[in-house]
């Protein structure tokens, strides 16, 4: 093996080294890097009733639901906004169907949704829509039409 090459394998093993020290040096700064990135759920306040029920209510929901369908959120506590974090949560897992707030179902004809939401004690009561099934923990209600 010539003087060259030998140089040249030298450098390529301090390269990789320094990398590797480069990566090292990062992960250190960083932290713990094998967690899972922050969510609406995880940065929740530990008061705060647990999101879980609610999110596979949510994943259920997205199975049972047509995709491209209009779904409105009833919100699951009565002081809760029409956009608050029923709606938002909603919004986020449910990317195939139109999520829209509760105030939609004032909407007249066919420009209301044609799927209801709610989860828990929320209390829905509507003669356009018909109970199509209990899903963990919460309803799905369907239009009338």
């Amino acid at each position: 093996m010539t003087a060259a090459k030998k140089a040249l394998r030298i450098i390529r093993w301090l390269c990789a080294l320094s990398l590797f020290a480069l990566v090292l040096a990062e992960i250190t700064r960083r932290g713990a890097f094998l967690r899972a990135p922050a969510t609406i759920a995880s940065n929740s306040r530990l008061d705060q009733p647990s999101l879980d029920p609610y999110l596979l209510f949510l994943g259920e929901a997205h199975r049972r639901i047509p995709p491209g369908a209009s779904v409105a959120v009833v919100p699951q506590a009565p002081g809760e906004l029409a956009i608050g974090t029923s709606y938002l949560l909603a919004l986020s897992q449910m990317p195939d169907q139109t999520i829209l707030p509760a105030t939609s179902l004032g909407a007249a004809g066919a420009s209301g949704p044609e799927w209801v939401m709610s989860f828990g004690g929320a209390a829905f009561s509507d003669p356009r829509f018909r109970f199509v099934a209990s899903v963990r923990g919460g309803r799905l209600f369907q239009a009338v039409r």
